[in-house]
């Protein structure tokens, strides 16, 4: 990677991360329905067409620090067989909660915590987490594994174990508090608890 090359990339994360910022303060204030790209793009001094070369929708800009799922899902090597699954998913995601930073984290805890005040920004976060699973599925099928009960329960099940860890450090602890390393403890009790 040449010098001009490592200094352009340096400036697009620094722009995309800023701009996601914004749209996370925006949506604080307006809620997500009243969030547009264009308010967006306007709040970070940037016309709407640069905003679309770095993000596809307003949702992307969001969710922009969710993205490490998706790469490290593109390199997932799925289980040969499907009573597997389940323990390569939570690894997954285990590998995934652990690789963010503390910032990254309290953003995940106070995201899911506005939506149970933001109907559309928890209609768009499920979108989310649903084409995550349908990316987890369509990895399952390139490695030949049937979507069988077990492998689609077995996705689900992984994806709410996340999310339910989430959501107890977002009931119990205060955001500013709130660290990387007592996500990964959360979800590694949330993975081990018996379930009815």
């Amino acid at each position: 990677m040449t010098e001009q090359t490592g200094l352009r990339e340096r400036r697009r994360n620094e722009l995309v991360s800023r701009v996601h910022q914004i749209a996370a303060d925006l949506v604080a204030e307006h809620g997500y329905e009243g969030m547009t790209a264009a308010l967006i793009a306007t709040h970070a001094g940037i016309s709407q067409s640069t905003f679309f070369r770095h993000f596809e929708t307003k949702a992307d800009a969001v969710f922009w620090p969710l993205r490490n799922l998706t790469v490290l899902l593109e390199s997932f090597d799925p289980p040969r067989e499907p009573h597997q699954l389940r323990v390569a998913l939570n690894q997954l995601y285990a590998e995934h909660f652990a690789a963010q930073s503390d910032e990254q984290t309290r953003f995940l805890i106070w995201l899911h915590a506005l939506t149970t005040q933001d109907l559309p920004l928890r209609n768009a976060l499920a979108a989310h987490e649903r084409q995550i699973e349908d990316l987890i599925h369509s990895r399952l099928k390139e490695a030949g594994l049937p979507a069988t009960l077990d492998t689609i329960v077995s996705i689900e099940y992984c994806s709410a174990l996340g999310a339910s860890a989430i959501r107890h450090l977002a009931c119990n602890v205060p955001l500013g508090q709130a660290t990387t390393a007592q996500l990964v403890k959360t979800h590694q009790l949330v993975a081990q608890l018996r379930l009815p």
